[in-house]
């Protein structure tokens, strides 16, 4: 059984492996090249975990699971939506491999989404080759807006933009 609730500072390291785990485990499938290290190193470091925390602006809840965070949700206000209307930023949605499928994404992502005004908008973009994210958006009733593109050095990669609205 987990516990949704709002992180505090004492998170931030925590957080920081936790994403480094996540996004090496869902976009690397052929070997760590250093653009991906550097990226993930420079990113997710317990310092910028602190800001994320600390912002006014920045909402991140934490899934408290046996022993430690097993998941978080960051949501970004005032973050207008490359494609929709939307400007509410549901930046990360991360749950730990061994977490997946265990109600983690779904707890998170409900108390993320009823922390919102009724009517809120909010949006997020998923990587056109995580099949897995975008099942999950669409069954939590997300609808396709648009597409983006994440940029990594010279490299661009297709993301598609799912916008849903808060209370419907």
């Amino acid at each position: 059984m987990s516990v949704i609730r709002a992180a505090r500072s004492e998170d931030a390291a925590p957080l920081a492996a936790l994403s480094i785990e996540v996004w090496l485990a869902t976009y690397v499938k052929h070997g760590v090249r250093a653009d991906y290290a550097d990226y993930v190193l420079t990113s997710f470091t317990p310092a910028a975990m602190e800001a994320l925390i600390t912002t006014p602006a920045s909402t991140v809840l934490v899934a408290d699971c046996a022993e430690g965070i097993g998941g978080y949700l960051h949501l970004r206000h005032d973050s207008p939506a490359p494609a929709g209307h939307a400007r509410v930023e549901i930046d990360k949605l991360y749950v730990q491999p061994r977490h997946q499928a265990a109600g983690l994404g779904r707890a998170l992502l409900r108390v993320g989404l009823a922390g919102l005004a009724p009517g809120t908008l909010a949006w997020l973009m998923a990587s056109s080759e995580n099949d897995r994210a975008l099942r999950f958006y669409r069954a939590h009733g997300f609808a396709h807006v648009g597409d983006t593109h994440f940029r990594l050095n010279e490299n661009a990669y297709l993301n598609h933009v799912f916008q849903i609205e808060a209370g419907a």
